[in-house]
């Protein structure tokens, strides 16, 4: 295993085995829909966003918690054989299982059963203070969460399942990388339907706080950082399956600071790969570095968003 000092990305997070099928829409309350395809496969919001940060080049470890089962099994060493080292032994529980419907337009449902996920412990993320970058999400507890971010020199948090986050953890946080659903419950507004609405809400999050990323799909992202707001458009793609966009988006953004990136080019990269990420099926999505460096070449220039445009939020 590296030694803990050469660590460039550390992700404190969950890892599933995710179970996916194909429908031609997502079904009511209630309903039995007949699907198409199905596939099982590595999945987990952890897993993902270190299998993007170790494609992207970073020397990449995940604190994670596995079941004593085959499923686990099959995880791990899929991690370990695209470059992400897993030090942590198998928990108590079952490995974590997701359960997702993907839509002929590439929305998607899913469930998540957290499973041996929940057993993650902050005495388990120590390696988290020798890495350039870590990041975390909320599929596992929050204290773990928080004890990552005690020691971290710069931390980034995905606050996905959202949820109303403690002061304390707020404070600790660098870069924080919401989408329009979870800005709307961070801020407790309902959920931005246009970039300007988002921008309200990104820069009302991020002032006096940490720098905002949010995720907007199909319309880019949003940097907001002392006080201007940053609009980083997404390219055209044809989508096939939105699911693990995010986390791609988020393993390549961590990548790239720890690369020494600044924000508006970190998140360039982000939105090219989590663009990319979106044209092939399943929640593991594998970023190209060569095709994301040709897609950030091709996109347009971030817009620097005017003050004029926000209204009180």
């Amino acid at each position: 295993m590296n030694q803990p000092e050469s660590w460039d990305v550390v992700v404190v997070g969950s890892a599933n085995y995710d179970h996916t099928v194909r429908a031609p829409r997502l079904p009511r309350a209630g309903e039995t829909l007949l699907g198409g395809p199905s596939f099982s496969g590595a999945g987990g919001k952890g897993a993902n966003q270190a299998l993007a940060a170790a494609a992207f080049g970073s020397r990449t470890a995940l604190l994670c918690r596995v079941g004593p089962d085959s499923a686990g099994l099959r995880l791990i060493e899929g991690l370990e054989e695209h470059g992400v080292t897993c030090p942590l032994p198998p928990g108590h529980g079952p490995t974590g299982m997701a359960l997702i419907v993907v839509t002929t337009k590439g929305e998607n449902s899913i469930v998540v059963a957290p499973g041996a996920n929940s057993e993650l412990k902050p005495s388990d993320v120590d390696l988290s203070q020798h890495a350039r970058v870590v990041l975390a999400q909320l599929e596992v507890p929050v204290a773990t969460v928080a004890a990552a971010a005690s020691s971290a020199r710069l931390f980034v948090l995905n606050p996905a399942p959202a949820q109303p986050l403690p002061p304390d953890l707020m404070r600790q946080i660098d870069f924080l990388v919401p989408n329009r659903s979870e800005l709307a419950t961070l801020l407790g507004s309902d959920e931005p339907q246009t970039v300007s609405q988002a921008a309200t809400l990104g820069r009302r999050l991020s002032s006096g706080g940490p720098t905002v990323v949010a995720t907007l799909g199909p319309d880019g992202a949003l940097l907001c950082q002392d006080s201007a707001v940053w609009h980083i458009p997404a390219p055209a793609v044809e989508v096939v399956d939105t699911t693990g966009a995010g986390d791609c988006f988020c393993g390549v953004l961590a990548a790239s600071l720890a690369a020494n990136l600044d924000p508006i080019s970190a998140v360039k990269h982000a939105v090219a790969a989590g663009s990319l990420a979106t044209t092939t099926l399943g929640a593991a999505a594998i970023p190209d570095p060569v095709k994301v460096s040709a897609l950030v070449a091709a996109m347009g220039s971030p817009t620097l968003l005017q003050l004029s445009t926000f209204t009180p939020g």
